[in-house]
């Protein structure tokens, strides 16, 4: 089973008609955004790219109110088989929906999670990349830097897609201006096994 969290009301409806005409049976649409408390927050959308929009508010942006729930909350009965796979894209709130997540990690703690970071956003709300991956750190998971090819300070070369990081070895260079991902991955998954690089 899929779950997909969307808090924008247009673009959950978008993605809603997308599930349905597409048939994917497997996947549960939830209308809410993630952070690490419940209740209502403003939600600032990004008029020129509405994938940066986020919980923290930027330059030119309107904004609606949303409903927000945890990790915890939204998976209080657990799973049956530990989750695969986690993709966290919330502009700049990772480290408050980890933290909202702290008994979801605890009791069923994803094999993979990939998470894209926005050094500029994460700095707007108050977190870093060190932190992100400190929190990972300490829950066994080892942390790779995923090649996109796309700028220069992340090539990996050699045809490979990722590159382990060592824990205080930085992700990309200083003032880095794009976007990027990093892969977390649970020590005793045998995926993406350190041996490949």
């Amino acid at each position: 089973m899929v779950f997909a969290f969307e808090p924008l009301p247009e673009t959950f409806r978008r993605l809603q008609n997308n599930l349905a005409f597409n048939e994917f049976a497997n996947v549960s649409a939830i209308p809410l955004a993630l952070s690490d408390h419940c209740g209502e927050e403003i939600f600032h959308i990004n008029p020129d790219n509405e994938g940066e929009s986020s919980l923290i508010g930027t330059k030119n942006s309107t904004a609606c109110r949303v409903k927000v729930s945890t990790l915890d909350t939204c998976f209080a009965e657990g799973f049956r088989q530990r989750p695969r796979l986690m993709k966290l894209d919330v502009e700049g709130v990772e480290l408050r929906v980890l933290q909202g997540g702290q008994k979801f990690f605890a009791d069923c703690a994803p094999d993979v999670v990939f998470c894209e970071i926005n050094c500029g956003a994460l700095t707007a709300g108050g977190a870093s990349e060190l932190a992100l991956r400190n929190f990972f750190i300490e829950r066994g998971y080892h942390c790779a830097v995923i090649n996109n090819g796309i700028r220069d300070g992340l090539a990996i070369g050699n045809g490979q897609f990722y590159r382990y990081l060592k824990p205080s070895e930085n992700s990309a260079r200083a003032n880095y201006d794009y976007v990027y991902n990093l892969m977390f991955v649970r020590e005793d998954t045998g995926l993406f096994p350190l041996a490949m690089l």
